[in-house]
């Protein structure tokens, strides 16, 4: 078992929500990403610039993600009225992580016990290493609030309801998911604070949301500077800004949705403005000058003459030869003398 002491450590860390991180190599931390960029070799002034490119990488894939989440779904699978719920608010990757939860919940999970419609123990079919097994997950249920905790921990680990609970959720016919199991981070429609920063890349515009988050900002500093020092005025401000979010904060239900409009009929078209560029086609196909080519019938001494590649090493040896035979080389050859090939040189030469 102590061979084993690795696996320990998810077993103590299951109930900590760490959003399906569970490994700290190399290859697979920021580390890699600035791979892509810099190396050891990168002097300062290089790392500056390659940092600017490394982040405007990161805004550019994440805006791509999330115009694929307004523009394209999944398809559903089945008729559950909890799966069309996920797919209205979940991301492509997570709802396609939901979707196969809830298949493989149906395929190889089931029912065996359940106690006060509390206390239930979910068996699961598991291929593992390719050796099947049972395992059974204990799961406390409240009916009222149809809130659950398994065993497995998949959702206090990875923000994911597991499969376990979902098909309790079937077996009971709940048609939509608690709010609990509906976490904003995984919502295509979540505005994120640090998109109101300003960009300074090249081809990229900030936006008017942008400008007045950053005049917002400069505001609330040089305010946050002069009553720092002062505990009456601070606490004034303090309490004014306190009465202000209260007054300003939107309902739970809508505070992740983008304006007034439904996040599967518009997408946001604010986030960010690229310099419009021209569209870029194949080239024009264009009609070379002269005659065109023609397959002219060959008679047979053209079809006979075949070009061949004369070899230079060969062709050298072959003049050797003859100016040996002719009596045009040195004196002490009285016979064909072979060549190296590989140098060129005589081998009357390399024994003298």
């Amino acid at each position: 078992m102590y061979n084993e002491r690795k696996r320990w450590v998810p077993c103590y860390l299951k109930p900590t929500f760490w959003a399906g991180m569970s490994t700290t190599q190399r290859s697979e931390s920021i580390n890699a990403f600035f791979d892509k960029f810099v190396n050891s070799k990168t002097t300062l002034k290089q790392f500056v610039e390659q940092y600017g490119c490394a982040l405007r990488d990161k805004v550019e894939k994440e805006f791509q993600a999330d115009t694929s989440s307004f523009t394209k779904m999944i398809p559903c699978v089945t008729r559950y009225p909890m799966e069309k719920q996920v797919q209205q608010i979940y991301t492509i990757s997570k709802f396609a992580e939901f979707q196969r939860e809830l298949l493989e919940g149906k395929l190889y999970c089931d029912i065996i016990l359940c106690e006060d419609g509390r206390k239930y123990t979910v068996q699961e079919h598991m291929d593992i290493n390719g050796f099947r097994k049972i395992v059974n997950f204990h799961i406390d249920f409240d009916p009222i609030t149809c809130v659950g905790i398994c065993s497995c921990h998949l959702f206090e680990f990875r923000g994911m309801i597991c499969r376990h609970l979902l098909v309790i959720f079937v077996r009971l016919d709940i048609h939509d998911l608690p709010e609990v199991y509906l976490m904003s981070r995984w919502r295509k429609d979540m505005k994120r604070a640090y998109q109101r920063v300003k960009i300074n890349y090249d081809g990229w515009i900030t936006t008017v949301e942008q400008q007045r988050f950053d005049k917002l900002c400069k505001t609330f500093e040089s305010l946050a500077n002069m009553v720092a020092d002062d505990e009456a005025k601070y606490s004034e401000v303090l309490l004014w800004l306190e009465t202000q979010l209260t007054t300003y904060t939107p309902p739970l239900s809508h505070s992740c949705i983008v304006g007034n409009m439904t996040p599967l009929e518009e997408p946001i078209t604010n986030i960010r403005a690229e310099v419009p560029l021209p569209p870029i086609g194949d080239p024009k196909s264009t009609k070379r000058k002269g005659a065109p080519k023609k397959n002219r019938a060959k008679g047979p001494l053209e079809k006979g003459k075949k070009k061949g590649r004369v070899n230079k090493d060969n062709a050298r040896a072959t003049t050797t030869r003859n100016q040996l035979g002719n009596g045009e080389g040195p004196s002490n050859a009285g016979a064909i003398v072979p060549m190296l090939y590989s140098t060129g040189l005589d081998l009357n030469l390399c024994l003298m």
